[in-house]
């Protein structure tokens, strides 16, 4: 999945948002292998890459198939860390970018994992771990959020 912020529409802080939104992903997850163990079910793993830069943003495809995205070095860049989360062995990386413009008030908790240089890319960047947030800092829990975003959706409009 392929999600972004802040584009067609100006979005405040969404380098956090996008940080949240990761970790209320991964808390689903585990609620969800909690169930699937009962049931014997394989469980699941995801893993998230977070970057923050300029992209080309729109309508992009052709007449027959169209989708509004996104593209560029920048989106490459979040793919190479969502994979290099197996070789960590951790749930979300986040690029330099992403963690230099999380402010301090945000919650968002992050640690230094390495520096690496990926694929397509000349210059090391710098990669953080996503934590979780700190006490005391709004952090959504996803079922409320996803209950929330499902009633406004469903609900009867007058």
């Amino acid at each position: 999945i392929l999600a972004f912020w802040n584009t067609p529409l100006q979005v405040l802080n969404h380098q956090v948002k996008a940080c949240k939104a990761a970790l209320a992903q991964q808390r689903a997850v585990q609620l969800l292998n909690t169930e699937f163990e009962q049931l014997s079910f394989p469980l699941l793993k995801i893993r998230i890459g977070v970057n923050t830069g300029s992209v080309l943003t729109g309508n992009i495809g052709s007449i027959t198939k169209m989708k509004f995205g996104c593209i560029g070095d920048d989106v490459n860049l979040a793919s190479r860390l969502e994979s290099l989360c197996k070789l960590y062995g951790v749930g979300i990386l986040c690029s330099e970018a992403t963690h230099l413009s999380l402010l301090p008030s945000s919650g968002v908790l992050c640690r230094r994992l390495d520096c690496v240089r990926v694929k397509g890319k000349s210059q090391p960047t710098t990669i953080f771990e996503v934590l979780g947030c700190e006490a005391g800092t709004e952090c959504p829990d996803f079922a409320t959020a996803f209950s929330t975003g499902e009633a406004a959706v469903f609900s009867p409009k007058s």
